[in-house]
């Protein structure tokens, strides 16, 4: 395990202070060896969906991650919220406009370990990196005062807490109003997700399919003609409320939180998960050192499932998928 502290958490943004949002209890995920059971409601928290025909978005084109403010420098607000609207607008606009960079240098920093960190853990579970210069679609931000900043972004970005479709181009609501209320909660890490529907991959001319973005419709009574794709993971890091885990374990977290789609409102303490990080309270506990094979099992799993499946049937593929014996890899 890396042992280095991050007493030194860079801060990202300035902003005043904020009360805290009242929120509902949180669903509580235990995950005992194999139990089905106990697996079911573990893949069900870690794949959110919005409305009760939305398929299971996972990442399908190739995902480029990028930090802000992890690395000791303060990032003005303004350049941080700029920054934010281009990958807005990507999320929007059907995007990938290779022009930002994601690191340059060759110095070994927090930001550029967990950039790293992520496109292994994706490359070990089969899911698409982009290498070189990329546009990237997870941003993980430090920000000195997360409620404030938050708050702020919520406030800047009327899509957010927009219903799915409401620009015309389908799933492409930032964020569901059932997401910014959790949002606003403060916390250690706080996230959304956007994804957005399209033609399943197996879908050709004359399927009957759209072309484009669109919404779910059944194309058979075994497949859907769509699929959900990710397509933007924003995630706000409060740097005072991280210290004292290690590199390893911070990375391994945003790892899980970017790759997957996790209720950010659920409790995670007792689950087998490097989510056990933080209870709901904000405290950390070290009883997880790294992503957990049940993590691990999960990732392959998802991104092993058929996309063209509903949401229920796709979840009972990856519990399955899940008790099935794991293969031998390397960290």
């Amino acid at each position: 395990m890396n042992s280095f502290a991050l007493g030194a958490f860079a801060l990202a943004a300035a902003g005043t202070g904020a009360a805290q949002v009242p929120h509902d209890p949180e669903p509580t995920i235990t995950v005992e060896g194999q139990l089905p059971e106990r697996t079911r409601h573990f893949v069900e928290t870690l794949t959110q969906t919005f409305g009760s025909d939305q398929q299971l978005a996972r990442w399908n084109d190739p995902v480029c991650v990028a930090t802000m403010g992890m690395d000791g420098a303060r990032v003005p607000l303004a350049d941080v919220q700029q920054s934010i609207d281009r990958l807005f607008w990507n999320a929007l606009v059907v995007r990938r406009d290779p022009h930002v960079a994601t690191d340059g240098t060759d110095t070994m920093t927090l930001g550029r370990f967990v950039v790293d960190r992520i496109r292994q853990v994706a490359e070990t579970v089969d899911i698409p990196v982009a290498h070189g210069r990329c546009t990237p679609d997870i941003l993980i931000v430090s920000a000195s005062d997360a409620d404030a900043f938050t708050r702020t972004l919520v406030k800047r970005h009327p899509a957010l807490g927009r219903p799915r479709g409401f620009n015309g181009f389908g799933g492409a609501g930032l964020a569901p109003p059932s997401q910014i209320r959790p949002l606003l909660v403060s916390r250690p890490v706080r996230w959304f997700h956007t994804s957005a529907t399209g033609p399943a991959a197996d879908v050709g001319v004359g399927s009957g399919a759209r072309s484009g973005w669109g919404s779910s419709f059944q194309a058979s009574r075994i497949r859907l003609a769509t699929r959900e794709n990710m397509v933007l993971a924003m995630i706000v890091v409060d740097p005072d409320r991280v210290v004292g885990a290690t590199w390893d374990q911070l990375a391994d977290y945003l790892a899980m939180v970017a790759l997957a789609r996790p209720r950010l409102d659920a409790d995670f303490r007792d689950a087998p998960s490097i989510l056990s990080l933080f209870t709901p309270d904000g405290a950390m506990q070290d009883r997880v050192a790294a992503l957990t094979p049940e993590d691990r099992a999960f990732l392959r799993a998802l991104y092993a499932s058929d996309t063209g499946h509903t949401a229920t049937m796709q979840r009972a593929n990856i519990v399955d998928r899940m008790r099935r014996p794991a293969p031998s890899t390397s960290r």
